[in-house]
């Protein structure tokens, strides 16, 4: 699905540059007009509420710690908190802004974006002379550390433990591994987290769920293949991570429920390198005590797959609305548009007969995408517009939580129809599509379909609803 590029090195200052800058157009200009914030006392806690977690020693090569290192990146910093048109757009990251023509159904939790008045005074030090002021009576900051679970009752489960093989002429490689997840008894997840180890050519993993085991090896060992053909069972969408994903946390009093001999298959979806690598990527998982309220249920909408590139919502209970899904070379602003009705998916789990609430979304596009937006159709004829991306960033994409009581949701019913409507940028303007096309030796853009691989595009939407855990 995303999108680290195959020589992850070159892209790692950018794709991390939470607040980063051309440090040889920094520097301050000095106005001595007015009273100029100074480092300790005014500047320091807005980097680090809004950089460090990210920007420090062993876990980002571009540290903001000082005022030294954050004066170096200074005036590209201060671009990026306003957001600018080249990747990455905004620091920190958030690349679902308001939009004039979307209202969403509740406010997103856990929104980064800085304050204007937090953004006036980084621009006012940097073009005051970046003033230290009185270490002595430096404003306390807490350490904000790296997002990780963390906790007696977070569970660390080892990953494939397998070598990638290098190729410099195959860009795409995938691996499945299955392993134990379930207790013996029925049990509960309330949070996921991915540990890529190494990051930088891991292109996306799908984590889902093997409720019956068809996934075990044999041999009892944990199950490594370039992914199996059968079909699990039951199985359930867990988790999609990409690069640069902290931590997923479900709603409150909600849960993933585990069955008692459940496993969990990672589908990995790897950028090769031109030398072999070793992956040591674990997977950590929180769990609760007891049955909380809400179980959590997770899908998508869209389409995502090379066998999806001439679907029609008439003859395949959804589909492209022209019946087709094509990206020309050299092509700005093209559209794709996906129509689906929930209550006609092939499923057997029972959440198609009811209405649900849903709680969070994920879209997701690759290295072309522009914009997407996606909108909920019920069969009164209304419209809710649940997200819109309009920059949209395919080096920083994540779930996006509604911050909302459950009564406050938006809900999705079986005769509810989702319009998801893709705007892709196939040409060399586009930064992501461009640094990625030269670093793999392209020297143009090409004719673009539907499906997995990195130069491949999808228009999908992943969702999540929850229910009263007494469903059956």
């Amino acid at each position: 699905m995303i999108v680290l590029a195959r020589r992850a090195s070159v892209l790692l200052l950018a794709s991390l540059a939470a607040c980063a800058v051309d440090g040889a157009d920094s520097g301050p200009t000095g106005n001595g007009s007015e009273a100029v914030p100074t480092w300790f006392q005014d500047v320091r806690p807005i980097v680090a509420e809004n950089c460090t977690a990210c920007h420090q020693e062993g876990y980002n090569p571009i540290v903001l710690g000082n005022p030294e290192q954050f004066g170096a990146y200074g005036k590209l910093s201060l671009e990026k908190m306003m957001g600018d048109e080249h990747a990455p757009y905004i620091m920190p990251p958030w690349p679902i802004p308001d939009s004039d023509s979307c209202t969403p159904p509740a406010p997103w939790m856990d929104d980064p974006r800085m304050s204007e008045d937090d953004i006036e005074t980084v621009r006012a030090w940097l073009t005051g002379g970046m003033p230290l002021g009185d270490e002595a009576t430096a404003v306390d900051v807490t350490p904000i550390p790296p997002p990780m679970l963390s906790g007696d009752d977070v569970e660390f489960l080892p990953g494939p433990e397998a070598e990638i093989p290098g190729d410099p002429d195959s860009l795409d490689y995938n691996l499945c591994f299955s392993m134990p997840l379930g207790k013996g008894v029925e049990g509960y997840i309330d949070a996921l987290q991915i540990i890529p180890d190494p990051g930088n050519m891991i292109h996306h993993i799908i984590v889902a769920s093997d409720p019956t085991g068809v996934t075990a090896p044999d041999d009892g060992s944990n199950g490594v293949n370039n992914c199996p053909t059968q079909e699990i069972p039951d199985t359930r969408l867990l988790f999609t991570w990409i690069a640069n994903t902290g931590p997923l946390y479900f709603p409150p009093n909600s849960a993933l429920t585990v069955q008692p001999n459940e496993r969990i298959v990672l589908t990995f979806h790897y950028h090769q390198t031109d030398e072999p690598q070793y992956d040591n990527t674990a997977i950590a998982v929180r769990w609760l005590d007891e049955k909380p309220h809400y179980r959590v249920w997770m899908d998508r909408f869209g389409g995502a797959h090379a066998n999806e590139v001439n679907w029609s919502p008439a003859a395949y209970k959804g589909g492209w609305a022209d019946g087709h899904f094509g990206i020309p070379a050299n092509k700005y602003n093209h559209e794709e548009i996906w129509w689906e009705t929930w209550g006609q998916q092939d499923r057997d789990d029972g959440f198609s007969e009811n209405e649900y609430a849903i709680w969070g979304v994920f879209p997701h596009m690759h290295y072309a995408g522009l914009d997407i937006r996606m909108d909920l159709h019920n069969v009164e004829g209304d419209t809710q517009c649940l997200s819109h991306i309009e920059r949209f960033d395919s080096a920083w994409q994540q779930t996006y939580l509604y911050d909302a009581p459950m009564g406050e949701l938006p809900t999705l019913s079986p005769e509810d129809k989702i319009e998801i409507t893709c705007h892709y940028d196939n040409t060399l303007d586009n930064d992501r599509l461009r640094d990625a096309l030269v670093e793999d030796g392209f020297a143009e853009p090409f004719q673009v379909t539907v499906g997995d691989n990195a130069f491949d595009e999808m228009c999908v939407m992943h969702y999540g609803l929850l229910a009263e855990n007494d469903f059956p």
